[in-house]
């Protein structure tokens, strides 16, 4: 994982099964959201 903190957290979870992690864009990245498949803030 690129985060060096959640990795160490996650990795202490006996039983984690799943992670799922969220992420959104600026409204500025609108492109960027749409091409990645990401949500951006307009959409909501």
């Amino acid at each position: 994982m690129a985060n060096d903190a959640l990795s160490t957290a996650v990795n202490k979870i006996e039983y984690l099964k799943y992670l799922i992690i969220e992420s959104a864009f600026c409204n500025k990245k609108m492109d960027f959201a749409v091409r990645s498949k990401h949500f951006v803030r307009a959409y909501w």
